[in-house]
C-alpha cells in the first residue's frame, strides 16, 4: 500500500509535457502545498484528540480506549515522536519568512508553540533529539543557500537545540528536579535491548543461507523472539512477555527482511536522502522532516503511521514538479 502511494505522489504531474516551465512550477507548488495543508489539519486534529485523551477526557465510547496511553498513532512514545515531526515541519516553515499579520501565519506561530509545551510534558527522549538535529540541520541550510548572517535569525533555533539537548541529558542523567514543570507522566515503554535484539539477529540469520538473505518473514520478530530470548529473562517479571518488535526498526527488519530486504530498504532511504538535498531550497520542510523520520528508525521500533510519512515525504520530493535538480 505505501509502495503504490509513493508511485501515485511521486508520479503526479509527470505528464504534464504541454506546460511551460512556470506553469509546472505553479502546478507543482500548488499540489505540494495542497499536501502539507492536509498534513498540518490532520495533525491538528490529532493534537486535540489525543490531547484530550492524556487528561483524561474520552472522546470514544469503547472501553478500551478510556486509558490515557490509547491513542490514534500507537504507543505514548510515538505520539510524542509525531508531535516531534510536526514541530519541525511547522518550525521550519516559519523559518526564515518575513513575520507579518497573516491568520495562516499567526496560527501556525500558535500551532508550534503549542507543539513544544505537549513535546515538554511528554518528555520523550528521542523526539527532542529528532527536533534538535533537525534544527541544527536547519541552521546549516539556511546560511548555506540563503547566507543569513543576523544574529536575530539563530537566536530562536539556537534555543530550540539547547532545550532539546537539555531534555535529552536529563533524560539520562536526571541531574535536576522538574517538579516545577507539569508532566503528563506516561508510563515507561520496554522493548528488548540492543545487545538482546542483535543476539536473535545472529541467531536467526545463521539458521540457513534463506534466513540470511530474505530473512524468517514478515512479523516474524515475536516467533524469534521466543526461540532466542536469553534465559536470565526467567527469572525477571519479564519472562511470559513475547515482544513483537526489537530495540530498532532496522534490527527488527533484518530478522524479518534478511540482509538483501534491509539493504534495499537503505538503498531507499539513502536515494531519498539525495532527493532531500537536492530540493533543499524549494522544499527544505519536507527534507528536515524526511531526515527527522529516519533518525528515528535508528532509536526506535517501527511504527506505521510514522513510516506511511517516510513513504509520503520521500515521493514530494521526488516529484518531477517539486523543485530543484531533477
Amino acid at each position: 500500500i505505501f509502495t503504490i502511494l509513493f508511485l501515485l505522489i511521486s508520479s503526479y504531474g509527470a505528464d504534464e509535457a504541454d506546460l511551460t516551465e512556470g506553469e509546472k512550477a505553479e502546478t507543482g507548488k500548488k499540489f505540494l502545498a495542497r499536501l502539507k495543508n492536509i498534513f498540518l489539519v490532520s495533525s491538528a486534529v490529532v493534537l486535540v484528540i489525543n490531547i484530550l485523551q492524556l487528561m483524561g477526557v474520552w472522546l470514544f465510547p469503547w472501553d478500551f480506549t478510556k486509558t490515557i496511553t490509547f491513542n490514534t498513532i500507537g504507543t505514548s512514545n510515538a505520539l510524542a515522536l509525531f508531535f516531534g515531526l510536526t514541530f519541525v515541519l511547522v518550525f521550519a516553515t516559519l523559518y526564515g519568512k518575513k513575520m507579518d499579520a497573516s491568520l495562516t501565519q499567526k496560527l501556525l506561530m500558535i500551532y508550534v508553540l503549542i507543539l513544544a509545551i505537549v513535546l515538554i510534558l511528554m518528555r520523550f527522549w528521542l523526539a527532542f533529539a529528532g527536533v534538535g538535529a533537525a534544527t541544527l540541520l536547519l541552521l546549516l541550510a539556511e546560511f548555506s543557500y540563503k547566507k543569513n548572517d543576523g544574529l536575530r535569525q539563530i537566536i530562536l533555533p539556537m534555543l530550540v537545540v539547547i532545550v532539546s539537548l537539555f531534555f535529552i541529558i536529563w533524560n539520562f542523567f536526571p541531574f535536576a528536579s522538574l517538579r516545577f514543570l507539569p508532566s503528563f507522566n506516561l508510563p515507561p515503554e520496554v522493548t528488548p535491548s540492543p545487545s538482546a535484539t542483535w543476539s536473535i539477529v545472529k541467531q536467526t540469520t545463521n539458521e540457513s543461507l534463506k534466513n540470511f538473505l530474505v530473512g524468517s518473514g514478515p512479523v516474524s520478530f515475536q516467533y524469534q523472539y521466543g526461540l532466542y530470548r536469553v534465559s536470565e529473562l526467567n527469572l525477571t517479571s519479564f519472562w511470559s512477555v513475547r515482544f513483537v518488535q526489537g530495540f530498532n526498526a532496522l534490527l527488527t527488519h533484518l530478522i524479518d527482511w534478511g540482509v538483501l530486504g534491509t539493504l534495499m530498504w537503505f538503498l531507499f532511504l539513502l536515494a531519498a536522502l539525495r532527493q532531500a538535498l537536492k530540493r533543499a531550497k524549494t522544499q527544505l520542510p519536507i527534507g528536515l522532516g524526511l531526515v527527522y523520520l529516519i533518525l528515528i528508525l535508528f532509536f526506535y521500533p517501527q511504527n506505521a503511521v510514522l513510516y506511511f510519512f517516510i513513504f509520503v515525504f520521500a515521493a514530494m520530493l521526488c516529484n518531477p514538479l517539486s523543485g530543484g535538480e531533477q
